[in-house]
């Protein structure tokens, strides 16, 4: 790992556009930064047993080493370099140093049809390791990696939740304990994404029901005075019979109860955060409701790819807000707040936390000005 110091608060982009193919391949092209464009292609062969690579990075005890990390972490960076794109990047990331900014790697894919998302998505793009120099592309401060999903009708981005910025932005966190679930750490959790916000507005919404939830996010938005983000804490699943992502809540009458990320979004209509973080289990698969959320438009969500550990989702939690509370791009908080999990000796639960974009600007309250820089 690299030393500490201070980020870059000005990102440069790095785009490469990622389109599956009927023989299993994939068609690249990038974009960069003052730097031109290049085109490349990965033959099927490559890729063959990256779902199952994505399948190691599953499970609370997964405990994956760097040492192998960085060898799949080669091949993945690899597949998302081929061709031209590796030496195009290469001209980015000394552009993007000799201003002092960080480079932001955006992996950008369509979801024309659930065959082509889920190809594309279920890649642990997360895991590209640069071994010219040395890093993971998501942990180094000198790069981001993050996902951006194509629409074919980009209609517009959440309007609702760009209209009314307050000085203090607003930040909604909901805590959904399941009764004969394992016990989480959810008031820790809480107490630590207080203190990390500092000059946000912090609400708790304990044991939500779907119906309070949307009532919550929804009555804020009537109001004109919109949650900026919204953190959720609790538990998520795939339904084996469906394969489906179902967020699990919890009823008035203390009942659990199962949201689909359909009925959430149709319910949330155009009252949606600008930021939304869900600290569960599956919310960043390709049916999860981080991936959905995105598809909605919503500017900046980060859900988490597989199942995660509950001390990971603490740490993690704590850090990114602390970032993003002081004004950092969401690009930049994400991988102060991977570094956390991986001290905790989480092993490779750091790649399990997926950053969806649809906006250029990613800080929670983009109307006024970062407040600093931090180690």
């Amino acid at each position: 790992m690299s030393s500490p110091r201070e980020v870059a608060a000005v990102l440069d982009r790095f785009d490469v556009y990622v389109r599956p193919l009927r023989d299993g391949s994939f068609d690249l092209h990038a974009s960069g930064t003052a730097v031109g464009q290049a085109s490349g292609n990965v033959g099927a062969g490559h890729l063959t047993d990256f779902p199952r690579l994505a399948e190691m990075l599953d499970g609370p005890e997964a405990r994956l080493t760097l040492e192998w990390c960085r060898e799949q972490g080669g091949r993945v960076f690899a597949a998302l370099m081929a061709d031209k794109i590796e030496k195009l990047y290469r001209t980015a990331l000394d552009e993007a140093r000799s201003r002092a900014n960080t480079l932001v790697v955006r992996i950008n894919y369509e979801a024309q049809s659930e065959a082509d998302l889920a190809t594309v998505h279920e890649v642990p793009w997360e895991l590209a390791f640069d071994r010219l120099e040395g890093q993971f592309l998501a942990l180094w401060p000198e790069t981001s990696i993050c996902r951006y999903l194509r629409m074919a009708d980009p209609e517009p981005v959440l309007k609702t939740s760009e209209a009314v910025i307050e000085a203090t932005p607003k930040l909604l966190v909901s805590l959904a304990q399941s009764a004969g679930r394992p016990t989480l750490r959810l008031d820790e959790e809480y107490r630590r994404v207080v203190t990390a916000s500092q000059g946000v507005e912090v609400t708790r919404l304990t044991s939500p029901g779907q119906i309070n939830l949307v009532r919550a996010l929804s009555a804020a938005g009537v109001s004109g005075v919109p949650y900026q983000g919204w953190h959720h804490a609790g538990h998520g699943e795939v339904d084996p019979r469906s394969m489906r992502f179902e967020l699990v809540l919890q009823a008035q009458d203390g009942t659990e109860e199962r949201a689909s990320p359909a009925e959430l979004i149709s319910r949330f209509g155009a009252h949606r955060p600008r930021c939304a973080v869900l600290n569960v289990c599956h919310g960043g698969s390709a049916h999860g409701l981080a991936t959905a959320l995105a598809q909605a438009n919503v500017p900046v969500v980060i859900g988490h790819r597989t199942k995660v550990h509950d001390r990971a989702c603490v740490s993690f939690a704590a850090s990114l807000w602390k970032c993003m509370a002081i004004g950092w791009p969401a690009e930049l908080a994400i991988r102060t707040a991977r570094m956390a999990i991986l001290s905790r000796g989480l092993g490779s639960h750091w790649a399990l936390p997926m950053l969806f974009v649809r906006v250029d600007d990613t800080r929670l309250n983009p109307q006024l000005p970062g407040r600093g820089k931090q180690r």
